[in-house]
């Protein structure tokens, strides 16, 4: 059952890692883990669910367990919220609240959710090599599909990019329809 299950999670991955995001083709032979999101121990009865594994290389896996075993990983990710959300507030035009996961709440909601210029937008951060899981993709998905914009940043310098990029969307589109 084991087998069958991290089969269907590389299958659904496209036999890539998530974090790094290199093929199998480019790792050595048995270079890939599929990773249990949630672990046995917190979570027994999702242990062979396909929704809570996602495929890692070898490499991005160990520095994975590395980073969460010294705590370096959520002091990481807690300081580029930080800075986020300073920079948030700092900017004319944005709004965004910081999503704090609760038993009330839809899980998988990106870290961020706001508007900018009018324009409804998560952002979802993560540090190296944290991944995405495929509830956040999922969420994302919905959200796009409202017509939202979703990004995924790595640093803070992304996270302005994000904005920005936004922004001038917004003036490009702005711009096409005083042609019309």
């Amino acid at each position: 059952m084991y087998r069958a299950w991290r089969g269907a999670v590389f299958a659904r991955d496209g036999y890539t890692c998530q974090s790094c995001l290199k093929p199998s083709a480019d790792l050595p032979r048995g270079g890939l883990t599929a990773h249990h999101i949630a672990t046995f121990k917190e979570a027994p009865r999702l242990a062979l669910k396909k929704s809570n594994g996602i495929t890692l290389c070898w490499q991005c896996h160990r520095d994975f367990h590395r980073l969460c075993r010294s705590g370096e990983l959520a002091t990481r990710e807690t300081r580029l919220q930080e800075q986020a959300a300073a920079f948030f507030r700092a900017e004319p035009g944005v709004w965004f609240f910081k999503v704090h996961g609760g038993p009330f709440q839809e899980t998988g909601l990106p870290d961020f959710l706001g508007a900018v210029g009018g324009r409804a937008v998560g952002i979802e951060l993560k540090i190296f090599p944290a991944f995405v899981t495929p509830l956040q993709k999922y969420q994302m998905q919905r959200l796009q599909r409202a017509g939202g914009l979703c990004f995924v940043c790595y640093s803070i310098e992304e996270v302005r990019r994000a904005v920005t990029v936004v922004k001038e969307t917004l003036i490009t589109d702005d711009r096409n329809d005083e042609g019309r």
